[in-house]
C-alpha cells in the first residue's frame, strides 16, 4: 500500500465580511446577514441515504428454491426547507431520484 505520509489538509480560505458587505450595498441587498452561508427560508436541503438491513422474519424457508433474501436495500431521500421536512423512500436510487424529481416538479402553493 502506497501510502501519503506528508498529506496535509488545504487551510480553509474565507470570503472578508468586509468584501461581503461591500458586494450586498452595490448589489442593493438588504435583508441578509453576511455570515450566512445559505439563507434558511429559500433553501432546500436534499440528502439520499442507502439502507440495507437484515430482514426480520419468525421462520426462513431452508429451500435454496423459495428462500428469501436475509438483507433489504432501499433508499431513502431526506428533503428538508422552511416550510416542513419530507421522507420519501424507494427500492434503489433510481426509483428514488424519479420520486424526488416529480415531487420538485410539483406545482405547489403553499
Amino acid at each position: 500500500m502506497n501510502e501519503n505520509v506528508d498529506f496535509k489538509a488545504e487551510e480553509s480560505t474565507h470570503i472578508e465580511i468586509e468584501t461581503i458587505i461591500t458586494a450586498m450595498s452595490e448589489l442593493n441587498i438588504k435583508q441578509c446577514n453576511p455570515t450566512d452561508y445559505e439563507s434558511p427560508e429559500t433553501c432546500v436541503n436534499i440528502s439520499a441515504d442507502d439502507v440495507c438491513v437484515k430482514r426480520q422474519t419468525e421462520t426462513r424457508p431452508r429451500n435454496k428454491d423459495t428462500e428469501q433474501p436475509k438483507r433489504v436495500n432501499n433508499t431513502v431521500i431526506h428533503v428538508e426547507n422552511g416550510i416542513g421536512k419530507y421522507l420519501m423512500n424507494a427500492a434503489n436510487l433510481f426509483c428514488a431520484l424519479k420520486i424526488l424529481f416529480g415531487f420538485l416538479l410539483l406545482p405547489c402553493k403553499v
